[in-house]
């Protein structure tokens, strides 16, 4: 008998919003996808599963599934988004997942400049410093006050929606 729960999605939420950066590197993975699985779950014309002769209760084996999940993304001065996204449906009629990027400077610190945040969207490729490593500061000499993203990245994740918001501007670099 298998039995079980189907979860869904989830989600993820990456929150540099009060002071930041957020930058995710290639090679990373944030999978919020739904899934599938067959469960043996009462015969459709019963509710209540009966006791059969045989001492099994009546059954009948059945597709579960759940929807994708969500991917949040808040940085106050911007970042890199290089990494992998996935948000699939587990099932034709389940949910494909949603993408929500924003990059608000709305708590500047005493004292601070108060930069308008971009986001920059491009078809494909990397715009991430070589020299950054992992572990090492992000060190723009300057607030970056923009964020890029690759178009690519996000169609190929599957998500039902992808919202994008900045206080300055959303620009289009290159090819979309």
């Amino acid at each position: 008998l298998r039995t079980g729960e189907v979860l869904a999605g989830g989600g993820v939420t990456l929150d540099a919003s009060a002071s930041g950066y957020v930058v995710t590197e290639a090679g990373s993975f944030i999978d919020v996808s739904g899934v599938a699985a067959e469960l043996d779950l009462p015969a459709a014309a019963r509710q209540i599963p009966t006791l059969r002769r045989d001492g099994r209760f009546g059954t009948k084996p059945t597709t579960v599934w759940s929807n994708a999940g969500s991917i949040t993304i808040k940085a106050r001065d911007g970042g890199y988004l290089e990494g992998t996204y996935r948000a699939e449906r587990a099932h034709p009629l389940a949910g494909g997942g949603t993408f929500t990027l924003t990059s608000n400077y709305l708590r500047p610190q005493a004292g601070a400049q108060v930069l308008p945040t971009e986001i920059v969207l491009r078809q494909s490729g990397t715009r991430l410093p070589g020299s950054l490593a992992p572990g090492r500061a992000l060190d723009t000499g300057s607030p970056l006050a923009r964020f890029y993203v690759a178009a690519d990245a996000l169609d190929q994740a599957g998500f039902d929606a992808v919202t994008l918001s900045a206080d300055g501007a959303i620009t289009v670099e290159g090819d979309v």
